[in-house]
């Protein structure tokens, strides 16, 4: 009897022994999962982590420049474009002014000569390589070139000036055009269709076009303005009286 006591109290012993040994095994599981997810988390990013991040950060920043590099473009386009614009509309306008009072008007491959009777002088506006340009020159510049002494040479040197081929003047002024916006254009003699004594009345047709990088293929890249007026002519093959 004494000996099946001792057997149920040492049965009893090693059961909580093994209880506890199984809460231990428990809480040290426990204790490594924990540092184990800790561990993980501190670790950092791995490289194919890295190298995705990068690849849709680059994304992201290229679209951004590329709208960017479009806002500036445009913006660049719009200012080039309305600067063009507004020379060529005060060019048109003074040309206008000076042709109504004009004589020996002719016109010829993109280029107009007359006589300013405003201000004695002869002119030339030509469309060439891109831009609109004026040459001119008068009786008193060659006056103050020449001296005193040669007044009868230098009356018949200006009367001799006829066309834009015959104004030797090197001091050229750039009016429309410039390296971003391009001009093209042509002046019309047109005569007046109605019966007059004067054969020769009629007006002048004034065209200019504008262009922004012509030769792109993309829409969105190029821009065009197309610019037109005319003035009355009384005479245009009226002689200066002041050269006759």
């Amino acid at each position: 009897m004494e000996t099946f006591e001792k057997m149920i109290k040492w049965f009893n012993q090693d059961k909580q022994y093994n209880q506890g040994e199984i809460r231990r095994a428990l809480k040290l599981q426990r204790g490594l999962v924990r540092k184990s997810r800790t561990e993980k988390s501190q670790a950092g990013f791995t490289l194919i982590e890295i190298i995705v991040a990068m690849a849709i950060a680059s994304f992201a920043l290229g679209g951004i420049l590329l709208f960017l590099v479009s806002s500036i473009e445009a913006s660049s386009k719009t200012r080039a474009m309305e600067e063009a614009m507004e020379n060529a509309r005060f060019t048109m306008d003074d040309l206008a002014k000076r042709l109504r009072t004009s004589s020996s008007v002719k016109t010829e491959n993109g280029k107009i000569f007359f006589i300013d009777n405003l201000t004695n002088e002869k002119r030339c506006y030509k469309f060439q390589d891109g831009k609109m340009s004026l040459k001119k020159i008068s009786l008193k510049d060659l006056l103050d070139q020449g001296g005193s002494g040669w007044d009868w040479y230098i009356f018949n040197m200006f009367k001799d000036i006829t066309s834009c081929a015959d104004i030797n003047n090197d001091q050229e002024q750039e009016l429309v055009g410039n390296d971003r916006v391009g001009v093209e254009g042509k002046f019309e003699v047109v005569q007046t269709e109605i019966e007059s004594d004067n054969p020769h009345r009629g007006f002048v047709r004034i065209i200019i076009h504008l262009y922004y990088n012509k030769n792109s293929d993309s829409p969105t890249e190029k821009s065009e303005v197309h610019l037109q007026t005319g003035v009355s002519l009384l005479d245009y093959e009226r002689e200066n009286e002041l050269i006759n």
